[in-house]
Order: C-alpha cells, then structure tokens, then sequence
C-alpha cells in the first residue's frame, strides 16, 4: 500500500476560512429570530479519479461543487455570507488546495499514493454565516486510484566481440503509466551461459566482452540469456534479456547472402515484414547495417514493376493485395521474380559495398475479402447494432445490391461487428447511400467507444424530388507497419437515409497502382520537386509556406478550378476506382466552409462529367474544417454502376477539382493525389 505524505492544515485555515464579507463570529444573537438563516441544496459531494485534471470546488457552491447552479447557498435575507469554524477531517491534505471558500482538488498530486481498488476521501465540514445565524455543510471529496504495472517487451541486444566494455540498461523500453520510479531485483544469468563477465549497478549492467572475445569465433555468435524483474511499488514482473556478441571481421568485407525470402500467399493475407538483417538472409561480416535499396528492386520474370514503397532500412515489406490486378483470374497462381541489392551503408571503413540479391513471392488470387458481416443486410440486422425504432430493413426493388436495404426514419448510430486490421494494411470502407434530407451524414471507423476517423457526406437531395440515386460513399485509411494487431468498427450515423452494401476490404497502396503517378510522374502526386508538374489552371500557385504545405516540402494551392490530364484507357467502364487527395482549407467561400468538387471529366469535352454534380451530388463535398487543418477526400469510381456516361476506355480524361463551385475565394492546398485502381 502507498503511504500518503503529511501536509499540515495551516492554523488560519483551522479557524476561519477568507470571508465573503465582514459579520459577528458568534453563532447566535438576540436578533436570530428576526434572520433566515443562510440555505444551501445539500451537501457536497464529489468523486474524482487520480487521472482526472485539476478542478476548483466552491464551499457555497451548488451539490456538484459548482460556483453556480441550481442549490447554491443563498441567504434569504440578502445577507453577506462567510465560511467559519472550517475544518478537516484529516491534517494530510495532499492533493488539496485550500483558498478561503474554494477548494482546488488536484488528483495528480495523490495519484503516486493510490493502488487500484484505493481511494482517498477528505470531508470538510463547516458553518455558512450570515452574520447572525449559521447553517452546517460538509464537502466529501474522494479521489480513486489506479495503479499501472511497468509495460514492456523482452529485451535483446547485439555487440561485436571488438566493443569492449559495454552498458545495457535494464529498462530500455520499460514504460510506467504512473510515472512510478522503478528498481531491477532478481538478476540471474542463465544456466547454458558459457561466459559471465558482467557487473550490475541500478539498472545498468556492464559487460567486459574483451574478457571473453578469444571464445567468439569468426563468423559465429555468442548468445547470453539473462532474466530479472522489473518492480514499481505494486508489481514485480519478469524480464529477460538476451545478449548477442558477433564475431565479425575488421577488414571491409560485404555482407554475404545466406538465402533469398521465398513468401507464399493469398491476395486478401496480411502484410509480409522480412528483416533481411536476420541472419536467416544474411550475415553483415563488419557489423555494418544491412540496408534494402528499395528503388533498385525490378521484376526479372515479367511480374509487376511495384514500388514495395513500404519497405525501409533492412525491412522488406511486401503486401499480398498488390499483385492482384496482375493475376487474371480468382483461382490463378502465379509466381513473381524480383532483383535487388543491398548494402553496409556508407559510414565507416568498413561501409559502401553493394551485393545483388533476389526474392521470390508466389501468390494465388482471391476474391476481394470483405471484413463486414452481412453489409447487404440480407440477414437483416444481423451483426449489427442500432436502434430499432428508427432503422428497418425490407426488400426493395431499387436496393443497390441483393433484394434488401436499410431505411432510416431518423438519427441512430448503425455499428458494425468487429473487423480485424494488422500492420501495414491499408483499408477502404465504402457504402451506398440515398439521401432524403438536407443533412450531413457521418461515417466513423471506431475502435470500440473512440470514433478514430470521421468522414461526412451529403448536401441535399435533387431539387426534383426527395430520394436522389444511389452514391457511393468512401473512406479510407492504412495502419502504422509497427502497428499492433487490433479490431475496428464502422459506425454509420443515419438520418432520413437508405443505406446498402457496406464493405470493407483491403487495398494497394504500391505508387505502381497510382494511375496519376503512372502516366503523369511523382511530381504530380506529391509536388515534391517545387513545381506544378502536370496540373494546370488560371487560379495555382506552388508554395512552401508552412502555415500552407499540406505534407512534405511544398503543396499546390488551388483558388480556382485546377486540373491534370491523363491519357485514354486510365479509367476503363469495367473498372472501379478510388480518387483520394489530401486538403487543407485555407480560405471559406461560405461561413460554414468550402463547397469542393472533385471531378472526373472527358477532357475533349468539359461538359461531360462522371456523375453531374447537382443532380448525383457523388462529385461534391463540403469542406467545413477549421482553417488550416488537413483531411482526406475521395470518391469511388465505378463507371458500370454510376454515372450517366459510358466508353470510358476511349477517353482522354482530366481530374478537376473546384474548391468555388459555390463562389469565391475557396482556397485549399492539395497534395497527395491518387487514382487507385480497386480490385
């Protein structure tokens, strides 16, 4: 159990509290019978948790301890009111901040002293005067507490037998929510170690490698296992740690390959992380860092050119959902052949020397997986959540896929079953919608309670009438490639609304499946070489202004239609797309924000749009964030199902967006423009 430290109640405080105003210190008085004595709603009395933030307590406040409200003290008299004979029911007011008729309450400051399961309370009792007659109050303040056990993963570490002396510290990577000082105990060397030449002081242990450096044959590896226990106040946790000693060599050698990464898998697996350092790939005989050059990696059997531009340092990351589109059929094998090299770097005597290598991935097509039970709510409601009173689900004639769709009377939250995301994985969330209202519509993805990302749709139906067509709403989103294994949800927040045909489903990220990067270059996508690339328009300028830049070193600021043309064939009427860009908002052309529209157009003929705006609103959106804030638009692409144009194949096409559909100034930055093709 933690012991509380011991802060003495001030003697002036003991007596008297600060007075609202002046009046006799008895309690009583001839005059008693003529006064109303002071009125209060009761006492006070609050609960606190030890992570909550500072908060100041009123003595003559309402129940709540508000400074205002329903049940503050009052004289009915309209007498000036003090606080007397005020005190404690304890000397120890740690975490309390007593300022005549207020109390701060800081449970920060008990926090250190609190287990789980603990609590704290402190009961002040006191007399509310009003010069003539007194009336009794108590504040009870408990603070409850929490206490966080030390998190941490195994620890292991790899020297060379030519470092010497060297220093492990023991609670490398030792995270304590509580902020509590930690100490090592228990520290023993493993049974099968065949060396032990180290000393422990604290948390740091030291090793004498040059004691044992004889035993550490070239080109082999010494491994020391340890364990000890990591310990706050509350909590004793085992730990090991594992020491690597390399017998590397001094003079300049290249690493040598071991063996090549050969990766079996299906389209819809997760993301594949291979450290090339392992010594299963390669041994680095200098010690040297192992280090993938990502931009040499090339196809050598007719596979894919893809751009692997997840992989980083020694890790080669491969996502089985980029080679989909290059398999024919749901069914197929094929086996994909890529050349690349690595390298020690270029520091140090023994750095620059670059070896080739190669890998191999063998991969059978799937069809796209969805990750959503029962999206076309065939099965009714089932594995899903929401309110009964406002949703329903019935055969419909003009449902967008299968014979039934959701119809929304009014607001409710429709929440999904879970769905598994893992490192690396990029995501695409997606649903058809009709709008019957003037409103806004927001989708959420959700990790239980926590709404992480939030996107919202719609403006207005037609004009001609209540239900517009069907749109496509869509959403997007790629998990960090550290990220740990986790599960999401996605939250539909409903008005007067159809919904059908919710779908999450793996997609590439690979730059090669960037149609924009494709035929218009990098510096189309990023703006990263300082100029406009390929985009056009009256009202673009470039800039890297900070307060401007969206990501990276410079953004393209648009005022103004702006534009970039691409070639015939880059959207095809069999095909389905993701149009994506990020945009910060700069200027509002209304008081709400900026009506944006993001557009595909046949550029021979600017008339012809992929959905007209007006009456399909799938090209529009309305950017109200605050100024200087960056989100993500996009749209879904998907010429055999929307739109009112066919034989998109032959034409050459053009990506506009318009941030003054709705007048001037609209301005926005924009970067990271992508056209992905959906498998």
């Amino acid at each position: 159990m933690k012991t509380f430290q011991n802060k003495k109640l001030l003697a002036a405080l003991a007596m008297s509290s600060t007075l609202v105003a002046c009046g006799s210190d008895s309690d009583s008085s001839g005059e008693e019978a003529m006064n109303n004595a002071p009125v209060h709603g009761g006492n006070i009395v609050r609960t606190f948790h030890e992570k909550d933030a500072f908060e100041m307590l009123y003595l003559l406040g309402t129940p709540e301890g508000k400074e205002s409200g329903e049940g503050i003290a009052y004289d009915p008299d309209g007498d000036l009111m003090s606080v007397r004979k005020f005190e404690a029911d304890t000397d120890d007011l740690t975490g309390f901040d007593v300022q005549g008729t207020r109390i701060g309450v800081r449970p920060a400051e008990i926090a250190p002293f609190l287990d789980s399961g603990e609590s704290k309370t402190v009961t002040f009792s006191y007399k509310i005067n009003d010069g003539k007659s007194t009336t009794a109050r108590k504040m009870t303040v408990t603070i409850t507490g929490e206490d966080a056990a030390p998190e941490f993963s195994d620890l292991e570490v790899t020297f060379t037998k030519f470092d010497g002396l060297v220093d492990i510290d023991l609670l490398e990577g030792v995270v304590d929510a509580d902020g509590e000082p930690l100490t090592i105990s228990d520290f023993a060397a493993d049974p099968s170690n065949t060396v032990d030449a180290h000393t422990l002081l604290e948390n740091i242990k030291s090793l004498d490698i040059d004691s044992f450096s004889d035993l550490v044959a070239i080109g082999e590896e010494l491994v020391l296992k340890y364990s000890y226990k990591v310990n706050d106040h509350n909590n004793s946790l085992v730990r090991n740690l594992t020491v690597k000693i390399r017998g590397v060599r001094k003079e300049p050698l290249p690493p040598e390959i071991v063996s090549t990464y050969a990766g079996t898998f299906t389209t819809n697996d997760n993301v594949e992380v291979v450290d090339l350092a392992h010594s299963d790939y390669t041994v680095e005989w200098n010690g040297d860092p192992v280090l993938v050059d990502v931009a040499s990696i090339t196809p050598t059997n007719g596979g894919p050119a893809l751009k692997f531009n997840k992989s980083m340092g020694s890790v080669l990351v491969v996502d089985p959902v980029d080679f989909g589109r290059y398999i024919e059929n749901v069914g197929d094998t094929e086996t994909f052949e890529y050349a690349f090299k690595i390298t020690d770097g270029t520091e140090g005597d023994t750095a620059g020397h670059v070896v080739d290598t190669s890998f191999s991935v063998t991969v059978t097509k799937e069809a796209p997986a969805n990750l959503i039970l029962n999206g076309s709510f065939e099965d009714g409601l089932n594995d899903w959540t929401a309110d009964g009173s406002m949703v329903s689900v019935a055969d419909s004639a003009t449902a967008w896929d299968g014979a039934k769709e959701l119809s929304a009377s009014g607001w409710s939250e429709l929440v999904s079953s879970s769905f598994e995301v893992t490192a690396g994985g990029a995501y695409h969330v997606s649903y058809a919608e009709q709008m019957g209202d003037w409103g806004r519509y927001n989708l959420h993805i959700a990790n239980g309670a926590d709404n992480l990302i939030t996107r919202s749709f719609g403006l207005h139906p037609t004009f001609a009438g209540p239900w517009v067509d069907y749109a496509i709403r869509s959403l997007s989103f790629e998990m960090p490639i550290d990220a740990a294994a986790s599960t999401r949800e996605v939250k539909i927040e409903t008005a007067l609304n159809k919904v059908d045909d919710v779908q999450v489903t793996r997609y590439s990220t690979d730059n090669s499946h960037n149609l924009l990067w494709v035929n218009a270059g990098s510096a189309s996508v990023d703006f990263e070489d300082g100029t406009q690339a390929a985009w056009g328009g009256d009202n673009i300028a470039m800039s890297a202004i900070p307060d401007e830049v969206v990501s990276g070193d410079h953004s393209l600021v648009i005022s103004g239609p702006a534009w970039v043309a691409l070639p015939a064939g880059t959207v095809q009427d069999a095909k389905k797309y993701l149009l994506k860009l990020e945009i910060k908002q700069l200027e509002f052309n209304q008081s709400f924000g900026n009506i944006v529209q993001f557009q595909i157009r046949d550029a021979s003929d600017w008339t012809a749009f992929y959905a007209n705006p007006l009456e399909h609103p799938r090209s529009i959106d309305l950017l109200a964030t605050p100024i200087g804030e960056v989100t993500t638009f996009q749209q879904v692409i998907d010429p055999s199902r929307v739109g009112q144009l066919s034989g998109w194949d032959t034409r050459n096409i053009v990506i506009e967006i318009n941030p003054t559909i709705w007048g001037a100034p609209g301005k926005v930055a924009i970067d990271n423009i992508q056209l992905i093709e959906l498998d």
